[in-house]
């Protein structure tokens, strides 16, 4: 749904935009409002000593860097996941009321790689993670947890990586070329009309990040 800017969201439901619809907006407002510091110091508290959320989800945005991650990408790993989600169903990762309100959450979503294959009524609680690489291929993960009491993590990496042609690259290219200069004419319309607070060209606000930036500078 499109909100004005400025539009106070309660925290339950941007939550639940994370979890169930993996809206980067809502992730973005939190981890903003939280800190990364806090949140990738709750992960070394938590035992995902792997875990790091260097920088939010738009591009041009600061990154923290260290020695492990020089890079400044956002990491985690299986092992990682999979000790989360057992917190969380543990009621150990937070107080057992958010623990709980994040069970149920989790349980609202698609079942995933973790669920798809189990009996018809298994209860599966998880979260699916995408990152797609036309030159790469996907990066999938799906993390969840079965019938409360088993944790699994599955990550794939470059699925449908292909091996083109230049003449074949260069189609590909052109082609995407064309369809994304569409639908930046569409999104540039919809942001004339309904003045949306957030970005379209993958491209941050600089409005909404400009406290990120002066706690970076």
């Amino acid at each position: 749904s499109i909100m004005p800017q400025g539009a106070l969201v309660p925290v339950r439901e941007l939550i639940n935009y994370m979890i169930v619809v993996s809206d980067n907006e809502a992730t973005n407002m939190r981890a903003n409002r939280v800190g990364l510091e806090r949140i990738n110091q709750a992960m070394r508290e938590l035992g995902a000593g792997k875990t790091m959320l260097s920088h939010l989800l738009a591009h041009n945005v600061p990154r923290i860097l260290t020695d492990w991650n020089p890079e400044g990408s956002n990491l985690t790993t299986a092992n990682d996941l999979a000790q989360l989600m057992a917190l969380i169903y543990s009621n150990q990762a937070a107080s057992p009321t958010s623990c709980q309100e994040m069970q149920a959450i989790l349980e609202k979503g698609t079942d995933g790689m973790v669920g798809y294959y189990l009996p018809l009524g298994t209860r599966v609680g998880n979260k699916v993670g995408m990152i797609f690489d036309p030159e790469c291929g996907a990066d999938v993960l799906d993390v969840g947890v079965i019938n409360g009491d088993y944790a699994l993590a599955v990550m794939c990496n470059r699925i449908g990586k292909r091996k083109n042609t230049p003449k074949r690259d260069q189609q590909e290219h052109s082609l995407v070329e064309e369809q994304w200069k569409a639908v930046r004419r569409s999104l540039e319309e919809i942001h004339k009309t309904d003045n949306l607070p957030f970005y379209f060209e993958v491209q941050a606000h600089p409005v909404f990040y400009q406290e990120q930036h002066r706690s970076a500078g």
